[in-house]
């Protein structure tokens, strides 16, 4: 059997820092045998790419199997959720690279190189974007106003947290400046409803810190 990627996921989050945690002696690992007695290591699977694809080099084998090593106290089970081994090629962590999870940096998971007949063929690719909408209109109720205006226009129902009641409202589309402009220009209008305009500016509120920040992964296409 010829594999070039697994993809493993923990029944719990409990189980993916208790196990696969680290490297070394601590984590999982795919190993691959010709006689079901000596094996090999594929790839070491930290806690970080549990829940994800990893791919590499392919490898050929009569037996593969997962190890885990973990840290005392050992749990009396193992729970896996989901094991599946790839004999066709896949992009190395799409997940991350598709933003579901939060990466600090995507560059250093880059897909090994596989032959042109194991991937799509970019010139097959219908290119959709002519026959697109600029933006995709909201459908679903009015956004609740978030101080004296509201927020802007939404693509999901979804409320920012952790906020007092009367400054809760929902998201707004942060690659739209238009939209971010306007919700800042509300969120301060809050400020100035309170301690009134004479303590906004030079001799009141000069700065404002906004805190996780986490797009990065939309600033370009990470292969």
């Amino acid at each position: 059997m010829r594999i070039q990627a697994i993809t493993l996921h923990m029944a719990s989050s409990r189980d993916a820092m208790q196990i696969c945690e680290g490297s070394g002696e601590n984590g999982c690992d795919l190993e691959a045998s010709d006689d079901g007695q000596t094996f090999r290591n594929v790839v070491h699977i930290e806690n970080g790419d549990v829940g994800t694809t990893t791919a590499f080099a392919p490898v050929t084998a009569r037996f593969f199997r997962i190890t885990f090593a973990t840290k005392a106290p050992a749990p009396a089970s193992v729970d896996v959720a989901e094991l599946v081994l790839y004999t066709g090629a896949r992009v190395n962590r799409f997940e991350d690279k598709a933003a579901f999870t939060t990466m600090d940096d995507l560059y250093g998971l880059a897909t090994p190189t596989v032959p042109a007949s194991e991937a799509i063929d970019k010139n097959s690719i219908v290119d959709l974007t002519s026959k697109m909408q600029p933006t995709a209109p909201w459908i679903g109720p009015r956004p609740r106003p978030l101080g004296r205006r509201a927020p802007g226009l939404l693509f999901a129902r979804h409320s920012q947290s952790p906020a007092t009641r009367e400054a809760t409202g929902l998201e707004v589309d942060k690659l739209d400046g238009r939209y971010v402009r306007h919700y800042m220009d509300t969120y301060l209008d809050t400020y100035e409803h309170t301690v009134g305009p004479d303590l906004m500016g030079k001799r009141g509120l000069r700065f404002i810190i906004t805190d996780s920040w986490e797009a990065g992964p939309q600033t370009g296409l990470i292969t």
